[in-house]
């Protein structure tokens, strides 16, 4: 539901307002598409068999035992845009998210 909500969020930006756009940041409509990849990845039944699975676990604290299954989602989605496939990557995309829901 999160990534829905940015992806959301991302397309009511007027492109011609985001002028503040650093040199190392992805365009509003890459930022959009790569949103959408990350949708999709994440609405795919395998991984939220995945999903379903860790929280069945009873883990004590789910965001960290789903870190990595997220990563591996999001890691070939953020290598296609040329971000870090890591934490730092993923980071990276928040800011730029941050950024232009600000603007």
């Amino acid at each position: 539901q999160h990534a829905r909500a940015l992806i959301m969020a991302a397309d009511g930006i007027d492109v011609a307002s985001s002028s503040t756009q650093d040199q190392d940041d992805l365009s509003t409509p890459e930022l959009v598409s790569l949103l959408r990849e990350l949708l999709a990845r994440y609405e795919d039944p395998a991984f939220q068999a995945q999903v379903a699975k860790i929280q069945r676990a009873g883990v004590g604290d789910r965001r960290s035992a789903l870190r990595p299954l997220a990563l591996e989602a999001q890691a070939p989605v953020l290598r296609k845009y040329a971000l870090p496939p890591d934490d730092s990557g993923v980071e990276r995309l928040k800011h730029m998210v941050q950024r232009r829901i600000a603007e």
